[in-house]
């Protein structure tokens, strides 16, 4: 055999065995995103997490060991981190141990800071379900099991607070008010500044958002309009026609008509929230912009009855005929869900 045919020959031998070592890898590498995972555990208190029931909208898993010195600085920063999240996601933290001694696991989760972490002792088919390797390893599921973050070592805080859909340090249940139209600006600011949130002008990236105002006052910004994208995924539309604006909730079998007669006298607007990812975006939008506020005002008031999936036909009616909008003024015509 010829010097030239080997050195072929070996180096094809060489790429062979590269290939079969990347599919090796590849086979025992943590679970990808997206990736849905098969599994159970039992918290310390007798709480069973499994695929088939994760009972809120996500789960973070971070699997650690006592005698880990990355652990055991990595979970006391996290756990002063995350309770810095400001997020409108009801998820949890489950710290699982996998060390030899679990009870040694178990007295170090206790000297964490104070948070609401759950424990759990790991298990030889739980460390094989998520392909196990080093500690520590973060794991975030969404309710369906399917994994939105896999990270061997500690993720950066404001990446794991972002993936849950929050900002760091923010404030508010929403921690994005993203405002369309100057004329919706102060009515943003007054309800940023009793119930928290920045107000942007643009498409917040990953955490979660209140968009302030309809399709109207939000035209104009691109490609996305991003008031009639969570409005049309809420079943709400609102149309121009020639005496006003025609606002239509389907999931409420509702259609609603504000004329140019009812001009800072009579409107009506949509509360809603709905989940995008592990996102939670939500509208407060009037047919004009005594709507939008009467959404605000209203919502303001009814924070914690807002859930995903639901919503909520509101009317505002100037019964002192002062032309602006109490919140006394605002009533619920129909309560109604996201299909």
């Amino acid at each position: 055999m010829s010097e030239s045919r080997a050195s072929v020959m070996r180096a094809a031998a060489v790429a062979l065995l590269g290939v079969l070592l990347l599919e090796v890898a590849a086979l025992y590498c943590i679970p990808r995103v997206g990736q849905k995972v098969n599994f159970t555990l039992t918290t310390r208190d007798g709480q069973t997490v499994s695929s088939d029931n994760i009972p809120w909208d996500a789960v973070v898993l971070v699997f650690f060991q006592h005698t880990c010195p990355h652990c055991r600085t990595d979970l006391q920063r996290m756990a002063d981190t995350l309770r810095a999240c400001n997020t409108p996601l009801d998820y949890r933290v489950i710290a699982v141990g996998v060390s030899r001694n679990l009870s040694a696991d178990y007295e170090f989760f206790l000297t964490l800071p104070e948070n609401d972490w759950l424990y759990a002792d790991g298990s030889p088919e739980l460390a094989q379900a998520f392909v196990l390797r080093v500690t520590p390893t973060w794991i975030v599921l969404d309710s369906s099991a399917a994994v939105v973050l896999a990270e061997e070592g500690t993720p950066d805080g404001d990446t794991l607070c972002s993936v849950l859909g929050g900002v760091l340090g923010g404030s508010g249940k929403f921690p994005y008010l993203l405002v369309g139209s100057s004329v919706d600006e102060e009515a943003a600011a007054a309800f940023s500044a009793k119930a928290g949130g920045a107000i942007v002008r643009s498409l917040p990236e990953r955490a979660s958002y209140l968009v302030v105002g309809g399709p109207f006052a939000h035209s104009g910004k691109g490609v996305i309009n991003p008031a009639k994208e969570a409005a049309s995924k809420a079943g709400v539309y609102f149309t121009r026609i020639p005496s006003g604006i025609v606002m239509e909730v389907r999931p409420a079998s509702l259609t609603l008509t504000v004329t140019g007669a009812d001009w800072a006298k009579k409107d009506y607007a949509v509360v809603f929230a709905l989940r995008k990812g592990l996102r939670i975006v939500a509208g407060a939008m009037g047919c004009t912009r005594f709507g939008t506020k009467a959404a605000l005002l209203w919502l303001e008031n009814h924070l914690d009855e807002l859930r995903p999936g639901e919503g909520y036909v509101l009317q505002w009616e100037d019964s002192n005929s002062d032309g602006d909008v109490q919140v006394s003024e605002v009533t619920v015509l129909q309560k109604f869900y996201i299909p």
